[in-house]
């Protein structure tokens, strides 16, 4: 999955020296569990920070004031959690999509196909009637022919647009946008949408909490709200 950025720290002089994994917390990597492994290094260890969140990219990375609520780097933290799950998310509507505009259309022409061969070896009904079986069924996958390539490209082009939103919200920027696909997730506009569902509730409820609006804007504190 790719290469995991790890903080070293090990005496500068000396033969082997036992080794120590320090795990970071939630709030992920920060100048304060690198200030930790620095002083275990001192006391004869060689100490890994390893950036368990590393798939995420540097976005997961926060600073010293983290954990003190109304800060900046806070808020960020806020918004990492729904903005992740919703590219995630996202990911899986996109490839559902892809599915419904190759897959699924196969599939039903496929089926149109062997029902067709079944309606025309059928015995004990006139060819008439056979006819009348042929053309309901045709228009009926027509119908299913048409229909998911069009549902097929909306998913997609919704889902894209979702990832981006979740790229957006992870890096506190467009919240506006945020919540506008927020909102159209929270109608059932697609396959995932018992997914998107609790993601938009979690997504508008971050977006709206006071100190992640003044990180959105720019602004110092929650009190400039």
């Amino acid at each position: 999955d790719g290469a995991m950025e790890t903080f070293i720290c090990r005496p500068e002089r000396g033969g082997p020296v036992p080794a120590v994994f320090l795990l970071m917390d939630a709030p992920g990597i920060r100048e304060e569990l690198m200030d930790m492994t620095r002083r275990l290094a001192t006391a004869g260890y060689c100490v890994l920070l390893p950036h368990l969140y590393y798939r995420a990219g540097r976005d997961a990375k926060y600073g010293p004031d983290v954990l003190k609520h109304g800060s900046p780097e806070h808020a960020r933290m806020r918004t990492f959690g729904p903005g992740v799950g919703t590219i995630i998310v996202s990911l899986i509507g996109i490839l559902l999509g892809i599915a419904m505009c190759t897959l699924f259309v196969d599939m039903y022409r496929k089926q149109f196909e062997a029902q067709r061969e079944a309606i025309q070896n059928r015995t004990g009904i006139s060819d008439q009637q056979k006819q009348q079986m042929l053309r309901v069924t045709k228009s009926i996958t027509d119908g299913f022919l048409i229909g998911l390539p069009i549902y097929g490209g909306f998913s997609i082009l919704l889902s894209l647009m979702t990832a981006l939103s979740g790229v957006l919200m992870v890096r506190c920027k467009a919240r506006w946008f945020c919540i506008t696909m927020a909102v159209l997730n929270l109608l059932p506009c697609l396959a995932i949408w018992f997914y998107t569902l609790p993601l938009s509730i979690w997504m508008l409820v971050t977006l709206n909490n006071p100190e992640v609006i003044a990180k959105m804007r720019g602004l110092r504190s929650p009190d400039d709200v």
